[in-house]
C-alpha cells in the first residue's frame, strides 16, 4: 500500500489494485480498495502532523513524542489490532532504540547523537545476531 500511495495517483492505485485482486472473491477485493483508503487518508494525517522535516537535530523526548503520535494515528485509521499488525514489529523497534538511546545518553561524556549511534548498533546486532536480551552496553 505504502508503495502503491507514493508512486500513483489515488486513481492509478485503485485501477491497478482492482487489476490485481480480479481473482480474489469479492470480499478481499473490498477488503483491499478499503486498506487502500485507510492507508491514503493515513498518508495525509502524517503530513499534518508532521508538516516538514527539518535538519535539525530532534531530541529523544520529541521523538517519542514522534513516535506516539504514529501510533495514535496508526490505530485512529486501521483500528488498533490491525495497527498492530501492520506496523508492531516497526514500533517496537523503534521503542527499544529510544530506550537505548535514552540509557546511553545517561553515561557521562557521551552525546546524543552518539547515544543514538550506540543504540543502532546494539539492534543491529540483536536482529542480525538474534541476541535477543544481551546487554553489552552502549
Amino acid at each position: 500500500m505504502e508503495r502503491m500511495a507514493a508512486l500513483y495517483s489515488s486513481e492509478e492505485a485503485l485501477s491497478r489494485l482492482n487489476a490485481a485482486t480480479l481473482e480474489m472473491p469479492p470480499q478481499a477485493q473490498r477488503e483491499v480498495r478499503e486498506l487502500y483508503q485507510q492507508f491514503a487518508q493515513y498518508n495525509q494525517a502524517l503530513t499534518a502532523a508532521f508538516p516538514s522535516s527539518s535538519h535539525e537535530e530532534v531530541t529523544l523526548e520529541e521523538a517519542r513524542r514522534q513516535l506516539q503520535t504514529l501510533r495514535d494515528l496508526r490505530a485512529q485509521y486501521f483500528g488498533t489490532a490491525k495497527a498492530q499488525t501492520m506496523f508492531g514489529l516497526e514500533e517496537s523497534m523503534q521503542q527499544q532504540l529510544l530506550e537505548d538511546a535514552a540509557n546511553a545518553v545517561a553515561t557521562p561524556n557521551i552525546s546524543q547523537s552518539k547515544a543514538i549511534e550506540h543504540a543502532q548498533e546494539k539492534l543491529a546486532r540483536e536482529m542480525l545476531g538474534g541476541v535477543g536480551g544481551s546487554s553489552q552496553g552502549p
